[in-house]
């Protein structure tokens, strides 16, 4: 044989050990992390560390990302120059075109029955003497 189970034991127990134990100290992290969601009471006495750190502070933690995102990802000067851009300009102005065109025909109908009918234009042959 050519290592024994004490042999074994000896050299693989401590870091097998420690690696549970980090495991399961890890687990317990992350878990106080993000639970519970509400605070626990015990004889009237909210038990510390609860709710959990990102619950109890997701107010301050959503402002921060918010503003962090504003100000290093997505700036306002980023957002004026895409929006100003030429073919956004051209894209915007068809779909608002099209909308707009969509809801005139759906609510008045065609554009020659609003117009009154002395302001429409003759047809040709009607002109001619």
């Amino acid at each position: 044989m050519l290592f024994s189970t004490t042999q074994i034991l000896t050299y693989a127990g401590p870091p097998l050990l420690g690696a549970l134990i980090g495991y399961l100290t890890n687990k317990v992290a992350i878990r106080m992390l993000f639970r519970p969601l509400n605070p626990w009471y015990i004889l009237g006495k909210r038990v510390p560390m609860t709710p959990g750190i990102i619950p109890s502070k997701r107010h301050e933690l959503a402002e921060n990302i918010g503003d962090m995102v504003g100000e290093k990802l997505l700036t306002a000067t980023d957002i004026g120059t895409a929006l100003s851009a030429e073919p956004f300009q051209d894209h915007l102005y068809q779909i608002v075109d099209d909308q707009v065109q969509d809801i005139l025909v759906r609510d008045l109908g065609p554009i020659q029955t609003v117009i009154p009918r002395h302001f429409r234009p003759m047809p040709e042959s009607a002109s001619e003497p």
